[in-house]
């Protein structure tokens, strides 16, 4: 469950990120039809949203229609789709939902889901297999006008690394968390500012953190900061430990040498006297004969 600070940073999650991106607007008229959204959608698992489109893009250039695409061969998708995760399995998944539109309503549309209420819609599509709750959020966002968070790759990501849900949740999970907490007016701005944010600053493998607007709410972020410190002040510590290890191990030398020249001094001083008593004693002999 998302904790309780959560609940009431969404509100300036947004604000910061209108901040650095802007505000989207939504389209005045849905981009496309029903069954090119459930597509685009379908070709969106685990691929960002530009790759996805510019796979449907293709796959509509070299197909007649849906029907045809329907039919077409996995490998033939795939290599018109090479650009999203997974083509083939993608290929077999969308021809599969194809297949059950033709065997539910006789034709592969779904431009009647515009003439039903929304929860009709999203009955519809809850009996299709295959199409899990981020496509049919999908479908419902852009395609029939209503309000929902599809839970993205980079809307989970995004999300769990600042800490405004939990992040042993599930992606279907995570939606409908999403969905609880965000209002039905914003969740268009919310979803599309977190793919912006997700492909353009919280990457999958690097963070640029140094250029996001949400480096002070975010959680990841503040837990880095604590590591650099304790890095740092471990460092600092070694740093100084060292020094002062050298600074002893100077004095130590400094020490011995001294104790070396006055050990050579009072070596030369006995070897003088010796010397003295040796000429004296000489000296004597000399005089008694």
């Amino acid at each position: 469950m998302p904790s309780q600070r959560s609940n009431t940073t969404w509100q300036r999650v947004l604000t910061l990120l209108e901040k650095q991106h802007g505000r989207p607007e939504r389209p005045a008229a849905p981009p496309r039809s029903p069954l090119a959204q459930l597509v685009l959608a379908l070709l969106g698992d685990d691929t960002s949203e530009r790759k996805a489109a510019l796979a449907l893009r293709r796959l509509e250039a070299e197909c007649v229609d849906f029907n045809e695409l329907r039919v077409t061969r996995p490998r033939e998708f795939a290599e018109l789709a090479q650009m999203v995760a997974d083509p083939v399995g993608k290929a077999v998944t969308i021809s599969r939902v194809l297949n059950q539109l033709v065997e539910r309503t006789g034709s592969v549309d779904l431009d009647f889901l515009t003439q039903l209420p929304i929860t009709q819609a999203r009955a519809f599509l809850e009996q299709l297999d295959d199409v899990d709750a981020r496509t049919i959020a999908s479908v419902i966002l852009f395609a029939l006008g209503g309000n929902a968070i599809p839970a993205d790759a980079s809307v989970v990501r995004v999300t769990k690394r600042i800490g405004l849900i939990n992040r042993a949740l599930s992606a279907e999970r995570a939606q409908a968390a999403l969905e609880r907490m965000v209002p039905a007016a914003d969740r268009f701005t919310f979803y599309a500012l977190m793919v912006t944010h997700g492909e353009a600053v919280c990457l999958v493998k690097v963070t640029r953190c140094e250029d996001c607007a949400l480096k002070k709410v975010c959680e990841s972020s503040r837990v880095r900061a604590k590591r650099s410190a304790r890095s740092t002040g471990a460092k600092k510590k070694a740093t100084t430990k060292k020094a002062k290890a050298a600074k002893k191990a100077v004095r130590k030398t400094a020490k011995n040498k001294s104790a070396a020249a006055s050990k050579k001094r009072s070596k030369k001083a006995k070897k003088k006297v010796t010397t003295k008593k040796k000429s004296g004693s000489a000296a004597r002999k000399r005089s008694k004969k």
